[in-house]
């Protein structure tokens, strides 16, 4: 079966403390799952806009350019990224770089 991106495999999940909210996302960050991801990111900064949030993509295994625009609202929000691995960290700098260039 090929892995489209209206079928992908994607779940996140909000680690909640004190003082921060984790979002652990993980798997293909892609089509139309981005839609609930960001209806729930946006549903969290509108209720509490100070809150310290940080987005784990460790377990993210692919982004295409619909999660890209996710990323992008989140950092806007002055979301902090736990990366590893070339790839997402070269994604995210280029979403720094697109952010100063728009």
């Amino acid at each position: 079966m090929k892995l489209e991106p209206k079928n992908s495999i994607f779940r996140f999940g909000i680690h909640i403390t004190e003082d921060q909210d984790t979002w652990i996302l993980e798997g293909r960050l892609a089509g139309e799952v981005v839609d609930e991801l960001t209806a729930s990111w946006k549903r969290a900064v509108t209720e509490a806009p100070q809150r310290k949030r940080v987005v784990d993509l460790v377990g993210v295994t692919c982004v295409d350019e619909y999660g890209e625009q996710a990323l992008l609202e989140m950092k806007i929000d002055s979301a902090e990224f736990a990366v590893r691995g070339v790839y997402m960290k070269s994604l995210l700098a280029s979403l720094r770089r697109s952010r100063r260039e728009a």
